[in-house]
């Protein structure tokens, strides 16, 4: 995310803003707007794997409302690939409502993409629900999984599950967490198909009345009764989660009941926590007061290693996240949507805890009201070379420019940049763009420049600007996630030729912000072409 301003050298400044915004203890490296109202960026996100050969992990951003799937590049956050549905035109079906990638299909190179479409109307179904694997490297649609029945929801939730029949292609878990079974509503089921030819491996279904939406919760695992297959978490209900048979779907393991505390509304697979040598896992269960909790459990046998409680709302994604801390051991994250005061309601929150203690390291609230910051994640693995984890979080409700539900992603990343300014070369009676990266979380900022050239000039607090006496500066402007907003007339010189040179600097207040309340970026001289 950049945060963009166009200066008129002409007469009058506008200023367009779109922050690069920063908390005291991490950076939002890029931020992806939704492009229109109700498109509902974020509401899914997912590691894509590389798909463009750089060696990084790119990134996939859904926008159901807008029934679309977004491929953006780590190494630059551009745009790669867009994958719409049938519906696009009218915002229809809940494309992208869920999605996954999956290790190459169709032989090209690239991981594929699985794609999830829960409202789909199929044969007169209205949200039977539809389900797709499209070519990583272009919009070529690989299979189609449909099923015919109202309101099934099939799609709502689709998992690359590991090569579970053994013939070296990954294979897909969908579940329609809305079906019925047996004569009983909204039990659920779940589908396992090949990955090799798209035919269906097996069936899991729902069984009993108090077993709701089978098919809404469930996560990757791995092989845990040695017959080389990665098996399955499955929420069932509101309190039992079961393990399965990557093999088959047959239940291996069973935990909770009637009582439980645990809720397993949310799954994810997690490191070795107890040092046992199995991989552990953490799930969603009840906490203090009306809050959730994130129970850490053992692998091998489903016994709760640690509960890390307190977390003030309720959990609607997690994931592990790349060493945060420096201890060699991956942490975890939790994102709560609905975090937020009576006048905030929803805001939402990203904390971050640390995989040895469940130690609280960041929190990353969102900022305006039913903005749901949280409201997914996606563990990216270290993209920027920092030796930090990075990670993905969607904010589907965010409303700005006037536009309701527009939605955003970020992607996190918790080394602090520093304030940097940087200018590409301007033309003399036009506009130039200035790109800030860094600033602090909701810092007041002030465009500086001078005609006079480079200093340093002495200021209060230590600073030392780069530029020379007079120094002059632009309306403040803040840096937010706001998104545009315009500002001017600003104190410019009204004609400016060619071959004029204009001194520049950014200027941050940030009293909020423990260490960074005052902190100046670098010059950089503009030559008007």
């Amino acid at each position: 995310m950049f945060l963009r301003l166009s200066l008129s050298l002409v007469g009058v400044a506008v200023l367009c803003v779109s922050a690069h915004a920063q908390n005291a203890s991490g950076t939002v490296i890029f931020r992806f707007d939704g492009p229109t109202h109700w498109s509902e960026q974020g509401a899914a996100v997912a590691n894509a794997g590389d798909q463009n050969g750089d060696g990084i992990n790119d990134m996939l951003v859904a926008a159901p409302g807008e029934c679309a799937v977004y491929l953006y590049s780590s190494t630059d956050g551009a745009l790669i690939h867009t994958w719409y549905g049938e519906r696009h035109a009218t915002g229809e079906g809940d494309f992208g409502c869920s999605i996954d990638s999956i290790a190459d299909l169709d032989g090209d190179g690239t991981r594929d993409i699985v794609i999830g479409e829960r409202l789909h109307e199929h044969n007169g179904f209205p949200h039977a629900g539809q389900a797709y694997v499209y070519s990583g490297a272009t919009d070529q649609k690989i299979y189609t999984f449909s099923y015919d029945e109202y309101s099934s929801f099939f799609g709502a939730k689709v998992c690359v599950a590991g090569d579970l029949n053994m013939d070296g292609f990954e294979d897909i878990l969908i579940g329609a967490p809305g079906a019925d079974i047996g004569g009983m509503s909204g039990v659920g089921f779940i589908h396992a198909y090949s990955g090799a030819d798209g035919s269906l491996l097996y069936r899991i279904e729902g069984n009993s009345a108090t077993t709701r939406n089978l098919g809404s919760s469930m996560s990757r695992y791995h092989d845990t009764n040695g017959n080389n297959r990665d098996d399955f978490l499955v929420g069932w209900g509101y309190e039992d989660l079961r393990l399965h048979n990557g093999r088959d779907g047959s239940i291996l393991n069973h935990w909770a009941g009637s009582g439980s505390t645990i809720n397993p509304t949310v799954i994810a697979r997690i490191h070795d926590w107890d040092g046992d040598g199995i991989k552990d896992f953490m799930t969603t269960g009840d906490g203090a007061g009306q809050h959730d909790a994130a129970y850490i459990m053992a692998g091998w046998n489903g016994a709760v290693i640690t509960t890390i409680d307190s977390l003030g709302g309720t959990i609607k994604a997690m994931t592990k996240v790349k060493d945060l801390s420096g201890d060699g051991v991956d942490d975890i994250a939790f994102g709560m949507p609905t975090t937020g005061s009576s006048q905030e309601h929803t805001v939402g929150l990203v904390q971050v805890h640390d995989g040895v203690t469940g130690d609280l390291l960041y929190a990353m609230p969102g900022e305006r009201r039913l903005e749901q910051m949280g409201f997914s994640l996606a563990n990216m693995g270290d993209i920027n070379g920092d030796g930090l984890g990075n990670f993905l979080m969607g904010a589907p409700g965010t409303t700005f420019d006037f536009s309701v539900d527009r939605g955003t992603a970020h992607l996190f990343s918790c080394e602090q940049l520093p304030l940097t300014l940087a200018i590409p070369g301007p033309k003399a009676g036009e506009t130039f763009e200035a790109r800030i990266f860094g600033a602090p979380w909701k810092a007041d900022l002030y465009l500086c420049y001078s005609m006079s050239g480079a200093g340093p000039t002495p200021w209060n607090y230590g600073l030392a600007f780069d530029l020379s006496m007079p120094i002059n500066h632009i309306v403040p402007f803040k840096a937010t996630d706001d998104g545009d907003a315009f500002f001017g007339p600003a104190p410019l010189p009204p004609s400016l030729p060619s071959g004029t040179q204009v001194w520049v600097q950014i200027f941050s207040y940030a009293p909020s912000v423990s260490g960074r309340e005052f902190e100046l970026s670098n010059m950089v001289p503009v030559v008007l072409q």
